[in-house]
């Protein structure tokens, strides 16, 4: 059982946490993370999705992503996935996200005014 903490519009913990899979208010938010891996020569390394995934099976994407899961922070959470799906470890506690965008439980872009 994965649990996810959840936050408001403006990335701030509510205190809340659902399990993955149950439903959550449409004003709450889960973290996903993503990290784009670029070499010395510009080329991004990207990765098929498992054929067995419930969303975007068999498709190509980034290099790393996942959920973070309760209790890790975007950093810690970056570091799990990093390592889960590629076996490297890297420290990124001194980084900050470099864009954070909301979006609805439908995938959709939250617009902000």
């Amino acid at each position: 059982m994965e649990l996810w903490d959840l936050y408001d519009e403006n990335r701030i913990k509510t205190g809340e946490t659902v399990k993955k899979g149950d439903y959550f208010p449409p004003d709450r938010y889960r973290l996903v993370v993503h990290l784009c891996i670029i070499g010395s020569d510009g080329k991004m390394l990207i990765q098929r999705r498992q054929k067995d995934k419930k969303s975007y099976p068999d498709l190509w994407d980034l290099s790393v992503g996942g959920h973070v899961i309760s209790g890790e922070t975007s950093s810690e959470g970056i570091q799990r996935e990093l390592y889960e799906e590629l076996g490297l470890s890297f420290d990124m506690s001194k980084m900050r996200p470099s864009l954070t965008v909301n979006f609805n439980l439908n995938g959709q872009e939250v617009p902000r005014l």
